[in-house]
């Protein structure tokens, strides 16, 4: 499997809030969303103070069980309602909560629980417009009517967060000529995008489906090409520096012969969840990454296989004894600055089976690491005893998701 294989089949998401220490990601305002008839009950007083956007974000960034969905809602600027979900936090999955102008003053939560679901309120007079808010989650105004001004805020998954991405289409020959990246969030400007596209066919075909309220839609168009060879792919979509980052690569196809001089106008669309914050798209090069071995053993004490990605001394400490199973000191690493990469082969029959890392590269925003798994072939005489070979490797610091990409080598 290629990388970009890989990635296309490994990315992941983002989401959701609970009664517990859960929590999501964020960063800027925008968007909004229309309301209707007044709604009286549970309104706070007129002079109430505006709710602290900022700490709200600084809140669901930091749950851990918000990768489903993730959303802040500013209530009348008086109020903020918290919807999170996340399907794999088995006894956290849900939660709604609404407060008053911080964190610190909750009015009313629902949501899953060990024992579970449960619902409170301070006041029962916050409970009707609670309920109503939790039972119009689908609609931009949360049930309220347009006597309510609802605006959702932007809240993204923590930087490093990598989020799933679903292929819609992926075409050589675009009505869509000019190059460019678009970022779609609703049916509207998919149609007029994909009637662009199909552009000059007698039989286009069927437009996507596309839940706009869960998802968003990401393009790449490369415009017209000279040659017949090139196509293009969204390898990874993500989080960095507050804002969603898409790679995308240009692949050289090497299924013919040679290149046809057809021209072409290679597309890819693709479906992520839906986020607020700014887009940036960026062709991904490969960039090599130095590393220094610190330790390669075959007599290691660890006896399964294991890829791990260590950032803090006490972890280290802890693995180091594991690989080296001889009470020396771990050597002293800087990890403000740097970060230890493992790779483990487990138990391994014979004298011959090895493990090490074979080239350290950045793609875009995914630190690739290849591992050279050492087999015996059939005519290789080798002693038939039990090896666990390891190696830990010290490389600058980075929150760039890391991919190990394992490639088995006869000897």
């Amino acid at each position: 499997m290629s990388k970009f294989e890989h990635l296309l089949k490994a990315l992941p998401l983002a989401g959701a809030i609970a009664f517990s220490a859960c929590g999501g990601t964020g960063g800027g305002t925008s968007s909004s969303a229309q309301s209707s008839a007044g709604f009286a009950v549970g309104e706070p007083a007129p002079t109430a103070q505006a709710p602290v956007v900022a700490d709200f974000v600084t809140m669901a960034r930091a749950s851990a069980c918000s990768r489903t969905r993730n959303r802040v809602f500013i209530i009348d600027q008086k109020q903020v309602f918290w919807d999170r979900a996340d399907l794999m936090c088995a006894d956290s999955s849900y939660s709604q909560q609404l407060f008053g102008a911080t964190p610190q003053t909750p009015l009313c939560s629902y949501g899953d629980s060990i024992a579970g679901p449960r619902e409170s309120c301070t006041d029962d007079k916050y409970k009707a417009q609670f309920d109503t808010m939790r039972a119009n989650l689908d609609k931009p105004d949360l049930g309220l009517g347009a006597g309510h001004k609802v605006e959702e805020v932007a809240v993204l998954p923590v930087d490093g967060s990598a989020l799933t991405a679903t292929t819609l289409s992926v075409d050589n020959y675009s009505g869509v000529t000019k190059a460019q990246n678009v970022v779609i969030r609703d049916e509207a400007a998919l149609r007029t995008l994909w009637d662009a596209h199909n552009a000059g066919r007698t039989a286009a075909a069927k437009l996507p489906t596309v839940d706009f309220n869960t998802h968003m839609v990401l393009g790449v168009f490369l415009g017209t090409q000279s040659s017949g060879c090139s196509s293009v792919v969204i390898s990874y979509v993500g989080v960095s520096g507050g804002k969603i980052v898409v790679d995308y690569q240009v692949v050289l196809q090497k299924t013919f012969a040679a290149c046809t001089e057809a021209m072409t106008a290679p597309m890819v669309l693709a479906a992520v969840p839906r986020q607020l914050g700014e887009v940036t798209f960026t062709e991904a090069a490969v960039t090599p990454v130095k590393f220094t071995a610190l330790v390669t053993s075959q007599r290691s004490a660890m006896s399964s296989a294991a890829n791990e990605v260590i950032k803090d001394a006490s972890r280290f400490g802890i693995v180091w004894a594991q690989v080296n199973g001889n009470g020396a000191m771990p050597p002293a690493v800087d990890f403000s600055k740097n970060m230890v990469i493992l790779v483990a082969g487990g138990e391994m029959p014979t004298a011959c089976n090895d493990v090490q890392i074979g080239a350290l590269e950045r793609i875009g925003h995914v630190l690739h690491v290849t591992v050279n798994q050492s087999v015996p072939g059939a005519a290789t005489m080798c002693a038939q005893t039990t090896v666990s070979p390891a190696q830990m490797i010290v490389t600058e610091r980075s929150d760039d998701v890391v991919v190990f990409d394992t490639r088995k080598i006869q000897i």
